[in-house]
């Protein structure tokens, strides 16, 4: 096999690779936390141990991919993101559960409209 094919076949997987890894698949449980969350990583676990399945930072990115009977946890911290309760929440295609989690001794979660 010359070197260009391998070249080429060597690349294609690293695309393969790249596009699977970055792919949000559908979780039972997904995390948000907007202070040590990345919209980057699963959102599997409340920390980013093994690395990359952290929280998500933002409720938006959690609810695009938490299965039907799934359940949203939430850190306490001010969310600066947007979204209407009656098309956002109630009109989703997937029921769930939202559980709000205590991040230190402000258990407050706010949405502030926007970044």
């Amino acid at each position: 096999m010359n070197q260009n094919k391998i070249i080429k076949k060597l690349s294609f997987l690293l695309l393969v690779f790249a596009l699977l890894a970055s792919f949000s698949f559908a979780q039972n449980t997904v995390y948000v936390d907007v202070t040590n969350g990345s919209d980057t990583y699963s959102g599997a676990n409340a920390t980013n141990n093994p690395a990359g399945t952290g929280p998500k930072a933002s409720f938006l990115e959690a609810k695009k991919i938490v299965t039907d009977g799934g359940t949203i946890i939430i850190k306490a911290g001010t969310y600066a993101e947007a979204f209407d309760v009656s098309t956002s929440l109630l009109a989703a295609t997937n029921s769930y559960t939202i559980k709000l989690s205590q991040l230190n001794s402000n258990n407050d979660i706010n949405f502030t409209g926007g970044a």
